[in-house]
């Protein structure tokens, strides 16, 4: 389960293309996560952005629940951010350490997806 959480990272952090975005995501998202991230890559690509770098996990700890699991994690986001597709100009920068509460949903296909993210306000 650990290794799904880690794959949604990387695979959220890669700027698929529009045409195949979906497809990707959805081996490791499914809603009210999915629609919410493609959403908002949809406004990056109207706004002319992309993501870049990647999340790095520090130690997260895992509740199962049946069909259901959390990962509290202290991610580092600190080398990721938004930047422009045209320059690559850096909007936003994330913080060296910030509390990720990731619910993860086990599907018919018994492969976890994450469903919800949180973020919390302060360090961790």
């Amino acid at each position: 389960m650990i290794a799904q959480y880690e794959r949604f990272l990387d695979v959220s952090y890669t700027n698929w293309s529009p045409a195949e975005r979906r497809s990707q995501i959805e081996q490791v998202a499914v809603d009210p996560a999915l629609a919410a991230y493609l959403k908002n890559l949809a406004r990056m690509d109207r706004a002319g952005e992309i993501l870049f770098g990647k999340l790095i996990t520090r130690s997260p700890r895992v509740t199962m629940n049946g069909n259901s699991a959390t990962v509290v994690d202290c991610q580092d986001t600190s080398e990721s951010g938004r930047k422009l597709r045209s320059t690559d100009k850096v909007l936003s920068v994330g913080v060296s350490r910030v509390e990720a509460t990731v619910t993860l949903k086990l599907g018919s296909d018994h492969v976890w997806r994450v469903s919800e993210v949180e973020y919390g306000t302060t360090s961790c």
